[in-house]
């Protein structure tokens, strides 16, 4: 241990060279370095679906959900069968895999789940589609754009919803687009039978002639001098009048009858409507944007702005382009706060160890705090950790306990140079006395925290850089106070002499006023055991009654101005009802007379909308249910807006259940209670 304050104070350029190359790679690194709001989280699940359009939902449950689920349990590496729903023509089932699964074989346990349901596929009845793996249901929107005009149709919106997203893919580190609340088109033939029994056609004569029409076959290359020429066959429908051309033959005669005179043809939206989404009452397109893992979110979020104030500018008049959720502001805000509260600690602790040690042992300890902090922030580059919440709270937890070693060793050289000791002696002497016991009390803390590393599933991937940054600043701060603190000392320290010390005179430190009243108290308590040990027993009692009255709670509650509303409407409702329930309620959350705070809501009919929080899980699709997250002005209003809201819900909404919930930290959604109900059949479970 002797070896490295020696070996620093042998090579003073060396220890000016490292220590500049710190600086300047963790400035460097700290720009480049991915901020995230939250840790990454693996999502260890999937989804499987399978649909048989029509087939009642007993014989779904028997024949379709049932065979997928035995089929799955024989995975191994399948943890849960979280949830399994079984509805008219389809199921939908989602599978957990175990946390002991490493987060890189992710993708060969995803491929081996397709592979099993490929294997169970020919066992299910005829006619069933899939099942179908989405593997990507973890997968998190780092932000959300919706598009929204006056004056322009859905399919136009449609098709210009399309030409951003091609536009958008050219920008660096995004993985993927998803478009929701598109309204697809279909061209719909209304028929007269009385008509078609008086001429004799029958419907399926129709759909043959249009098929035998709408044909789209290769035609095949012709070489002429050398030169090949692609030949195009030209029976496909473009337009509605063409379909209209069609001629149908008429049953006992050489006649025949154009479509148009028997049918009419009109293009139109798919009918029932198709998971709309709404921003800010409008009828919108999301494009839900996705990145790259390791991207900086923050970087990435000021280029997205610029290129979508790009494109709105370019697309024609009408057309609006907003921000429904954008992950980068709240991740620098929460970044830019972390910082701040680093910021204030350096400074505090800084002025503390100048008031109490003197201005030049002041300024050598403080600069060794950003010196263990920027290597952290190299030595965070090196391992892949991000700057995010947990691990910029973990250097604001750290920074009071490494700055110990720095003071330690500053004080012990200061008190050596006041016995009149040799400048160098005296620094070497503190090198080989502390050496080993500031080593064992990093590597006591160190220990302590290690286990937080080793924890897995959910929390631990939260948890995990918790640990990992501790280690790194703890067992970096014991370096540098043998490395560069001792050669700081050497250059800067500047202590006279005390009068009384000589080499035969040894000089108390401890004859100050302070330790003085300090020998008394310890003096009193050893005079007085019993009474001492009653103080620490009854304080210790009370200590762990007080602990029963704290909530308890792995993590404190979120701090994001937004707030998230999820509306159950009866079981069986049409999605058409729906939408009413939403256009109405998002009027009323659109009311700044009712809700000044509000700043912007978006609303998913039919579906959870994508990802665009990581710990997150949407809801499952379905008719009867909708999404409906809202932005607020600041977090403080969420709690307010969070109550008023579910009265407003209970008293306007009798027949729908709503819940209201405020944004979360750590890696799952809290105070989630499932209850589940086994019986032979599902009149014993409705009784």
């Amino acid at each position: 241990m002797k070896g490295i304050t020696d070996f620093a104070l042998n090579n003073s350029r060396t220890v000016i060279l490292i220590m500049l190359g710190i600086i300047i790679g963790g400035i460097y690194q700290f720009k480049d370095l991915p901020k995230l709001e939250d840790p990454t989280i693996t999502i260890r699940e999937a989804v499987v679906m399978a649909q048989n359009p029509g087939m009642p939902v007993e014989q779904v449950e028997r024949l379709i959900t049932r065979p997928i689920e035995e089929e799955l349990r024989t995975m191994g590496e399948v943890d849960d069968i979280k949830d399994s729903t079984s509805k008219v023509g389809e199921c939908l089932i989602h599978v957990t895999i175990k946390d002991e699964v490493p987060a890189e074989d992710l993708p060969a346990t995803w491929k081996l789940l397709r592979n099993r349901m490929h294997d169970v596929e020919p066992n299910l009845p005829k006619g069933t589609i899939g099942p179908m793996v989405d593997d990507t249901f973890g997968d998190t929107a780092i932000a959300t754009i919706a598009l929204y005009s006056d004056g322009f149709s859905m399919a136009e919106m449609r098709e210009t919803a399309r030409e951003m997203r091609e536009r958008l893919n050219l920008m660096e580190g995004i993985q993927k687009i998803d478009l929701t609340g598109v309204q697809e088109e279909r061209i719909y033939m209304e028929f007269s039978n009385a008509k078609l029994t008086q001429l004799g056609i029958d419907t399926s004569v129709i759909a043959k002639s249009l098929k035998q029409q709408n044909v789209l076959r290769p035609g095949g290359r012709l070489n002429i001098n050398d030169v090949e020429i692609v030949v195009e066959t030209l029976g496909w429908f473009k337009s509605i009048e063409e379909i209209g051309d069609v001629l149908i033959p008429i049953a006992g005669t050489q006649g025949s009858i154009p479509l148009r005179d028997i049918a009419t043809i009109r293009k139109a939206y798919v009918e029932p409507i198709q998971n709309p989404a709404y921003y800010n009452g409008h009828q919108a397109i999301v494009l839900s944007i996705f990145l790259l893992r390791g991207v900086d979110a923050v970087g990435f979020g000021e280029r997205l702005e610029k290129k979508v104030k790009e494109i709105e500018q370019s697309l024609p008049w009408g057309y609006k382009l907003d921000f429904a959720t954008f992950q980068p502001t709240l991740i620098k805000k929460s970044v830019h706060g972390m910082l701040v509260n680093v910021i204030e600690s350096v400074t505090i602790v800084l002025t503390m160890v100048m008031l109490l040690l003197g201005f030049r042992i002041g300024l050598i300890v403080g600069s060794f705090i950003p010196l263990v902090m920027l290597f952290g922030i190299v030595m965070m580059s090196v391992f892949g950790i991000e700057l995010q919440r947990m691990s910029l709270a973990t250097m604001i937890i750290a920074l009071g306990m490494f700055v110990d070693n720095a003071i330690v060793i500053s004080d012990d050289i200061k008190v050596n140079l006041e016995k009149g000791m040799p400048r160098r002696d005296a620094v070497l002497k503190t090198g080989r006395s502390l050496a080993v016991p500031l080593l064992t009390s990093t590597l006591t803390t160190v220990f302590a925290f290690g286990p937080i590393i080793l924890q897995i599933g959910t929390t631990g991937d939260y948890t995990k850089s918790l640990g990992q940054v501790m280690i790194i600043l703890l067992m970096g701060s014991w370096f540098f106070s043998m490395f560069s603190s001792t050669s700081l000392c050497y250059w800067f320290m500047k202590v006279k002499p005390a009068a009384n010390s000589d080499e035969n005179n040894q000089y108390d430190p401890y004859q100050g006023r302070f330790y003085q009243v300090y020998r008394k108290i310890l003096e009193a308590g050893l005079r007085n055991r019993a009474l001492v040990l009653g103080v620490v027993g009854a304080a210790f009692v009370a200590a762990i009654y007080g602990f029963t009255l704290v909530p308890q709670s792995l993590f404190p509650p979120g701090d994001r101005n937004q707030y998230l509303v999820y509306l159950d409407l009866p079981a069986g409702t049409r999605i058409e009802e729906t939408d009413r329930t939403v256009r109405k309620f998002s009027a009323w959350l659109q009311n700044k007379k009712e809700n000044p705070e509000i700043t912007g809501t978006i609303a998913y009919v039919g579906t959870g909308g994508p990802r665009f929080f990581l710990s997150l899980s949407p809801v499952d699709p379905d008719p009867f249910n909708a999404t409906l997250i809202v932005n607020t002005q600041t977090s403080e209003q969420v709690h307010e807006l969070v109550l008023r809201t579910r009265r407003y819900l209970l008293n306007n909404f009798p027949n729908v259940r709503g819940r209201v919930k405020s944004m979360w930290l750590g890696g799952s959604e809290p105070g989630i209670l499932e209850i589940r109900l086994s019986g032979p059949d599902t009149d014993v479970l409705t009784e």
